[in-house]
């Protein structure tokens, strides 16, 4: 398994142009006759026209003959350790690269970079970048988790463009601009967070699934739900005239949103269609997220939610226990006033859940309630 760089230097510093090679693993070299590597070349990656055979790492200064972007057989890559930038498509198509580490010197990337990475689950981007832009990630099918730093201020066009296994994502505070259609594709994202100023209508243009958004300023954070929804197209003249039918109300959901800002009163209108056409788990969620963010709540409305949450417990207490949070907990047992058979709701669910601490946490809760003189004690 051999590889053969090609690069070129100039002002004391050297830029891999091309890397040709057979074998699975690849560390290129911290510098090269003496200049360190600061730069990858757009479409760095390329497979050999032929078998080069042999173990060897050759050099070879110029440009590297004409082949499309991309090798299939890296799975390794270790960068060099003062690398500044990586060109246009460096890495596209290298689409059975599982591990990768960026680091910390690395401050530009080009567009599509990492287009077609489709085995790569994990990303790390390193602090000091401040754009990623156009299909950075596009086709990144197996992209589970991706850590943004606090610099980035600007998502380009279809960045993410069929992630189709990413869940969640958080928007660094700094962000001020995003692309268009950043999330076509990406089913199943469930959790989404950014901070205010960024178009939540443009956000979520192509994500029909339900979806908690959590929207976060320098005073407060709001987290809502928004349910899913699906929609077709019905001919009613022939030809060419239709209509179009929502299915869920995620749609009606979604209307609430003008550009950067929720309406929460008309959010909160909407409830009594949510109770119709949504899940009893959904719909416990959603009361419990309002709640939690309860800005310009009104009582009514309040009450509403309250008022469901207690009586659908059993829906909404695997979804709390799962994600393990002691704020959501606390939220629920000490902020929701329940009752203490709520508390047998919950403990039953508890029990369930094969949780111990949770079990522990919801007893203390029901001797906080014992009337004056009763046992107090209890073991698990």
């Amino acid at each position: 398994m051999s590889w053969i760089i090609y690069y070129t230097i100039e002002q004391g510093e050297a830029t891999v142009l091309g890397c040709l090679g057979d074998g699975d693993a690849l560390t290129l070299p911290g510098e090269i006759d003496g200049c360190p590597v600061v730069r990858l070349g757009p479409g760095c990656f390329r497979e050999p026209a032929e078998e080069t055979g042999g173990e060897e790492l050759r050099l070879v200064q110029g440009p590297p003959p004409a082949s499309p972007a991309g090798n299939r057989r890296l799975r390794y890559l270790t960068l060099p350790d003062r690398l500044r930038e990586i060109g246009s498509r460096g890495l596209a198509h290298c689409s059975g690269l599982a591990r990768l580490g960026l680091p910390p010197t690395l401050r530009v990337l080009g567009e599509r970079v990492f287009d077609h990475c489709r085995a790569l689950t994990r990303v790390d981007l390193p602090e000091g970048l401040t754009e990623l832009p156009a299909y950075t990630f596009a086709d990144c099918r197996g992209l589970e988790r991706l850590s943004i730093p606090n610099s980035v201020t600007a998502v380009g066009n279809q960045c993410f463009y069929n992630c189709t296994r990413l869940e969640d994502l958080a928007f660094p505070a700094a962000l001020r601009s995003i692309g268009s259609g950043i999330f076509m594709n990406c089913s199943r994202l469930k959790r989404l967070s950014l901070p205010t100023g960024i178009s939540l209508s443009v956000l979520l243009a192509d994500l029909y699934q339900r979806l908690e958004v959590t929207v976060c300023s320098e005073t407060h954070t709001t987290r809502l739900l928004f349910p899913e929804y699906a929609y077709e197209f019905e001919d009613i003249v022939m030809p060419r005239q239709f209509r179009t039918i929502t299915y869920g109300s995620g749609g009606r959901y979604r209307e609430c949103i003008v550009g950067e800002r929720i309406d929460l009163g008309l959010y909160d209108s909407l409830f009594r269609v949510a109770m119709l056409e949504e899940t009893p788990e959904t719909v416990a969620l959603l009361a419990f997220l309002r709640l939690m963010s309860p800005a310009e709540l009104r009582p009514e409305a309040q009450t509403r939610y309250l008022d469901y949450l207690r009586d659908h417990l059993d829906a909404l207490a695997p979804e709390v226990f799962q994600r393990g949070s002691d704020t959501e907990l606390t939220f629920l047992l000490e902020r929701c006033e329940l009752e203490v058979s709520h508390l047998d709701t919950l403990l039953a669910c508890a029990e369930a859940e094969h949780a111990p601490r949770l079990v522990s946490r919801i007893l203390e809760q029901k001797r906080r309630m014992a009337p004056s003189g009763a046992d107090k004690v209890f073991e698990l």
